[in-house]
């Protein structure tokens, strides 16, 4: 299956123009949307808190104090950002580097090569970030928090920056190899 899914993106991924819509509407989300929902958190919080998600590591007590510091109104709104721009913001950045890896990888390794599957790096950050969302989401639902949502969220966001940094590290490879291979021709 996931031999399948590699491939499709390779395939969606060939003229690079839905590569480039993706990675504006990750841009959209990453410099304007995103920003712009943890402005709305903090000043709901009333203390400057932001968002467990830009943690790269947290220990669950950390999670369970920082849900605490957001205050009623605060863990509404973050609960609501979580379930509105924070799904569609993995789906967008998910698809954006899945797309670029393809993208470059086609056009530097061979297509036979196991290294075309490394476009499916950016799925696990799309998982991970999903299942993060669903343990804080739920941290902000329940009175009390529930201390197993904690160590969940503080499991998940670890994994969903280490896919993250490596998607992101596979497409700058990709580039550099593309780019080194289109100078040597």
């Amino acid at each position: 299956m996931l031999k399948r899914i590699s491939e499709w993106l390779h395939t969606i991924s060939k003229s690079g123009w839905l590569a480039l819509g993706a990675f504006a509407l990750n841009l959209v989300f990453m410099m304007g949307v995103m920003p712009y929902a943890g402005a709305i958190l903090a000043m709901a919080a009333g203390n400057g808190a932001g968002p467990l998600d830009l943690e790269f590591f947290y220990t669950p007590e950390q999670a369970l104090a920082a849900v605490d510091a957001y205050g009623e109104t605060g863990r509404v709104v973050y609960r609501t950002i979580e379930l509105t721009a924070d799904v569609l913001y993995p789906l967008a950045y998910g698809l954006a580097y899945s797309l670029a890896i393809s993208w470059f990888f086609q056009r530097a390794f061979p297509t036979e090569s196991r290294l075309q599957r490394i476009n499916l790096l950016p799925i696990g950050a799309v998982l991970f970030d999903l299942l993060e969302n669903a343990a804080i989401v739920t941290l902000l639902s329940v009175s009390p928090p529930p201390y197993l949502a904690a160590i969940l969220a503080s499991i998940f966001t670890p994994l969903k920056w280490a896919f993250a940094i490596s998607s992101i590290l596979a497409t700058v490879i990709g580039l550099a190899a593309w780019a080194i291979g289109k100078a040597r021709k």
